[in-house]
């Protein structure tokens, strides 16, 4: 598993760093630290159960954010907000639509993002980097690899 920083799309951190799960103390506190601070993070993990375990983790050790979302296509357990069921349980189809329910209702502080080829996963992605949530919470974006 890989993580790094990203501001604006250029990297923040020189180089990513790896971790093996189970996460050690040391690499808790690091993530931790990390998680604290608005930004995207970039998290590169082996199959989403695995990205999904690492962000539980932080998120229970933490016990700091209230307001949690994700965005993911597939049924996740846990206690969180699901952006892209809720929009498209709203039928938010377009760019404008979704930006203007992100105006009205987003609330979070703390959201992490399974990255996929879904339009719907891409342009909410968008859309939160367009309205600049990035500078006020974190945001973890975490992509499914195949390592060799």
């Amino acid at each position: 598993m890989n993580i790094d920083r990203t501001l604006h799309g250029t990297s923040f951190l020189k180089s990513s760093r790896q971790f093996k799960e189970p996460l050690c103390e040391n690499d808790i506190i690091f993530l931790q630290k990390q998680f604290m601070n608005p930004g995207i993070y970039n998290l590169d993990t082996i199959n989403l159960k695995s990205g999904r375990s690492v962000i539980k983790t932080i998120l229970n050790s933490l016990n700091y954010y209230k307001n949690v979302a994700f965005v993911s296509e597939s049924n996740v357990d846990v206690n969180f907000a699901n952006l892209y069921e809720i929009i498209t349980l709203q039928q938010l189809n377009s760019y404008d639509e979704i930006f203007q329910y992100f105006i009205n209702q987003f609330d979070f502080d703390f959201i992490w993002i399974e990255e996929s080829d879904d339009n719907l996963i891409k342009t909410i992605k968008e859309v939160i980097i367009e309205l600049g949530f990035n500078n006020y919470l974190p945001v973890i974006l975490y992509n499914k690899i195949n390592y060799t």
